[in-house]
């Protein structure tokens, strides 16, 4: 299906059609900010500071419109996992007491970095890391997964010489695998899904060729809900000599208690899964952490150092980052693993 729409963009008539709906689209949402905001926006930074009553007063009134989502029993899909307003207080007195701390200066910030290597560990184990097994602190999903994705591109380049890296996934899978592809120049090869809108196993091996670096299994996918077949998917990455990522952003802190919880049928997702070699899991939907904590998972070390990044020649001293940002707010860490320590293991 996607092929064919591809080819369809190409006759005039059809991509005229397309340009002239996508630009109606843009128009109608900048219209509709534009009113919303027209009036209240501040088009130039005060001359004179504004007193912290006002400031707070201001931003009370701004954001009431969005507390009924939280506190009022209200839901937002994929954006407010909890409407306990007592935890959030208590998040957010963790948060002040940490709001300076940065884990790029690791010697002045060294319980961050503590707070870091605890949460990673942690869910390693929910998610059957052996000792071999590390990961990185990210600020979302999406930047998990262009991290792993990252490393196992630079991985196919410095062990087969592959120059031309594709990835294979479903149609299902989400767009942060479409938006590392943009990235780092990878050809994605998406699979259509099938009648059950599951992923279809036969066509991901048709897909792959000497230049596939990784396979991707969702779990669950966004769209639908669906679980990969991870165990097959792996199995046939595996195969090849190729890794797997495991897409558990959505399912994270679920996955690991499915299996224990009585659906005795629930696919395995974790590194249990031999051929399983990245899994990306966030924090900030079912370990009601903070916004803007991730976790990429890496079954080994090496793997995960393909991606670091390590400048010795600087003439301000050897820069080197774990992950895509240089400073990081360690307040968003420290409220993570205060949720985590708040919650533990039966929570």
């Amino acid at each position: 299906m996607e092929k064919l729409f591809r080819l369809a963009t190409y006759i005039p008539q059809v991509n005229a059609y397309i340009k002239a709906e996508g630009e109606k689209t843009i128009k109608e949402l900048s219209s509709k900010y534009s009113k919303i905001r027209k009036g209240k926006a501040l088009l130039k930074m005060p001359d004179s500071g504004n007193s912290q009553t006002v400031i707070l007063e201001s931003i009370r009134k701004m954001s009431q419109g969005c507390r009924k989502f939280y506190t009022d029993g209200g839901n937002v899909s994929g954006a407010v996992y909890t409407n306990d307003e007592t935890h959030w207080n208590f998040i957010s007195e963790v948060i002040r007491q940490c709001i300076v701390s940065n884990p790029l200066h690791i010697d002045e910030f060294l319980f961050v970095t503590q707070m870091e290597a605890e949460i990673i560990r942690w869910t390693l184990n929910l998610y059957n890391g052996d000792k071999e097994s590390c990961g990185l602190v990210t600020s979302g999903g999406t930047e998990s997964i262009l991290l792993a994705m990252l490393a196992y591109r630079e991985q196919a380049k410095e062990e087969r010489g592959v120059t031309k890296p594709n990835i294979v996934m479903s149609e299902t899978a989400h767009p942060a695998f479409e938006k590392a592809a943009f990235y780092f120049k990878i050809e994605l090869r998406k699979v259509p899904m099938t009648s059950n809108m599951d992923a279809d196993l036969p066509g991901y091996k048709r897909m792959i060729d000497s230049n596939t670096i990784c396979l991707v299994a969702s779990c669950p996918d966004y769209a639908f809900g669906n679980y990969d077949p991870v165990e097959k998917i792996a199995s046939l990455a595996l195969s090849y000599g190729i890794g797997c990522h495991s897409d558990c952003c959505l399912g994270s802190y679920i996955n690991p208690f499915i299996t224990e919880l009585g659906y005795k049928e629930a696919a395995k997702s974790d590194f249990r899964v031999e051929g399983v070699t990245t899994i990306s899991c966030d924090p900030h939907k079912y370990a009601y952490g903070p916004k803007g904590c991730s976790l990429s998972l890496f079954r080994d070390k090496k793997l995960r150092d393909y991606q670091m990044f390590i400048n010795t020649d600087w003439n301000g001293g050897i820069y080197a980052t774990s992950c895509m940002a240089g400073s990081r707010p360690g307040s968003v860490i420290a409220g993570t693993w205060a949720s985590m320590m708040k919650h533990g293991r039966n929570g």
